[in-house]
């Protein structure tokens, strides 16, 4: 039984390790996809074309922890509770390996989800003149930026067809919207 666990330990171990190395070395080249010079503009419909595009985004592992919705967070959490009550049924809790595998499984499935998230979504944002483009996995949604209103001033949260949702961008990439959606406005009122 103790091999067993040491067996899990080593694996907890790896699975980290490996996590880690993947969110550095994709971290760094993320960053070259910023700028829309740089951005590959196939993964956007063939109607918005690369001069309509003022910015787009691929969400990076920082953005997805801090603004996942809350459903994600709910369906991690209880993936977690679930891991520590099969480790408290098969083993003692006074046990060093317990302790470990619980921290390891408290790595894994709070800090390595958004890394699952970003790998199958691809969470994709596209701003343009009048539309707010959202690519989570193969659905591609569009919002008329008349559709699309700000609900916080410290967090992305926006109003989409009127419904509350939290957008896994930057900041930098939350200001641009919030620029643009103050020049349609303007532009509506005149």
């Amino acid at each position: 039984m103790q091999a067993l666990f040491l067996l899990a330990y080593r694996e907890v171990t790896v699975i980290m390790i490996v996590g880690l190395w993947t969110w550095i070395w994709y971290s760094k080249s993320e960053i070259k996809y910023r700028q829309l010079g740089e951005v590959d503009v196939e993964m956007a419909k063939p109607k918005v074309t690369k001069q309509q595009v003022l910015y787009r985004e691929f969400a990076s592992y920082s953005s997805i922890f801090q603004n996942r919705p809350v459903l994600y967070r709910v369906v991690e959490t209880l993936v977690f509770i679930t891991a520590v009550f099969l480790l408290t049924v098969y083993m003692s809790p006074d046990s060093g390996v317990y302790k470990v595998l619980l921290f390891g499984s408290l790595f894994v499935f709070l800090g390595g989800a958004p890394l699952l998230y970003k790998f199958l979504l691809s969470p994709t944002y596209t701003l343009t003149r009048d539309e707010l483009i959202v690519k989570l996995g193969k659905k591609e949604r569009q919002y008329n930026l008349t559709d699309v209103e700000s609900l916080s001033q410290w967090k992305p949260i926006f109003n989409l067809n009127g419904k509350k949702e939290n957008l896994m961008v930057s900041k930098d990439f939350a200001q641009r919207l919030d620029d643009q959606l103050a020049k349609v406005r303007k532009g509506r009122k005149r």
